[in-house]
């Protein structure tokens, strides 16, 4: 990121990977081509174009045949990778249908097997219609909007709370880090 001007000095004070096993192969996806085109601007703009490969499709027509395919022509390493999505709310954008998209999500995650996927999103009706448990539910504020980051494995079981923390101990140590479903502040 050296041609953002907050990003110079970060190249010192890099922490290491969240997921240290995954590799930033990255495949951007949106079904607005006015979004892929901004992105792609932004792209260029954080001189990051070559590293990020586009698509303007629907999420559902993504199947895990083709992301293996994609990263074949890329040289890419086979095996679980990271999903990251922050779908439409109803804020700014009127879906009267979003319970559906998310249900539509939660599917189309599931074929992802072993995958992790991180979701940023201010709909309280995310969480039941995606239909999977969360090992992570984190409160956190986009905008004036309250929302979450859900993190999930997906086709993998949720351990309880005490064997998460020993199987992750440098990430449940650090302050904020670590949060499960069952222990995330309500309301």
């Amino acid at each position: 990121f050296p041609k953002l001007p907050a990003m110079r000095d970060v190249s010192q004070s890099i922490a290491p990977p969240l997921f240290a096993d995954t590799h930033a192969h990255v495949l951007a996806n949106d079904h607005d081509p006015e979004a892929i085109a901004l992105l792609r601007q932004s792209m260029v703009s954080a001189d990051v174009a070559t590293a990020i490969e586009t698509r303007t499709s629907d999420f559902r027509e993504l199947t895990p045949e083709r992301v293996e395919q994609w990263r074949q022509q890329r040289g890419a390493p086979t095996g679980p990778g990271l999903i990251l999505s922050n779908p439409p709310y109803g804020e700014r954008l009127d879906d009267p249908n979003l319970i559906g998209l998310y249900r539509d999500l939660g599917r189309w995650c599931r074929q992802f097997r072993g995958f992790r996927a991180g979701f940023l999103v201010a709909n309280r009706d995310f969480e039941p219609a995606f239909g999977i448990e969360p090992r992570v539910k984190k409160p956190l504020r986009n905008g004036p909007l309250r929302a979450y980051f859900f993190l999930y494995v997906v086709g993998e079981p949720v351990p309880p709370h005490e064997e998460w923390m020993a199987a992750h101990p440098q990430r449940a140590a650090r302050p904020g880090h670590g949060t499960r479903p069952d222990q995330a502040p309500k309301g």
